[in-house]
């Protein structure tokens, strides 16, 4: 089961309707260039779920691009917490790979908990890899 949340704020929460979601083969980034978009994402990734696990809406939004933030108000992170944040801290979060997908970067974490694991996948702007322009748990 896939749970998706976009940045357009006309789509539902947990739509399975994004730009860069469709079924297609991706190609992945090179080590050197998966490393340089790491050091954005990592932290993306760490406070994102860190923020689940804390309720923190602010620090959750702390790496969202503008558009991220206006289509995730605290009502929806509310739902987030409700599915996820009863899996308590992470226990480990690890980056798995980095796709290309056109114009936008996509990277994948595997998040393991003490009673469960997920995915994570974090997408970012080729031309700003500092925000987070989509996310989804699967």
């Amino acid at each position: 089961k896939h749970h998706r949340i976009y940045r357009n704020s006309a789509a539902p929460l947990l739509s399975f309707n994004y730009r860069c979601a469709q079924k297609q083969a991706f190609t992945y980034l090179s080590a050197d260039e998966s490393a340089q978009v790491a050091t954005y994402t990592d932290v993306a990734a760490q406070n994102i779920i860190n923020a689940i696990a804390a309720n923190d809406y602010n620090l959750f939004i702390s790496d969202f691009d503008e558009q991220m933030r206006q289509a995730l108000p605290e009502e929806q992170f509310a739902t987030i917490v409700k599915m996820y944040g009863k899996n308590g801290q992470a226990e480990s979060i690890s980056l798995l790979n980095i796709e290309d997908r056109g114009d936008f970067i996509g990277a994948n974490y595997g998040v393991t908990y003490s009673n469960a694991a997920l995915t994570m996948l974090i997408v970012v702007a080729k031309s700003d890899p500092s925000l987070v322009s989509g996310l989804w748990f699967k």
